[in-house]
């Protein structure tokens, strides 16, 4: 697995104490802003719109 960086602010979101990386053309990183050594999720960036639209969709 490569080690992607997290550390550009500019291209990294901060929802809810998860920081969300865009800065990486095929790969979304996610990691728990409080663990920052912790494990990292990778996903392609269709798989995290889906992801996203569907939380949008599931809010009352």
């Amino acid at each position: 697995m490569t080690r992607l960086s997290l550390a550009q602010r500019d291209s990294v979101r901060l929802i809810g104490g998860i920081q969300v990386a865009l800065n990486h053309p095929r790969t979304v990183a996610v990691r728990d802003s409080k663990n920052p050594g912790g494990p990292v999720i990778q996903v392609v960036p269709g798989a995290w719109g889906s992801f996203v639209r569907g939380l949008r969709h599931a809010r009352p």
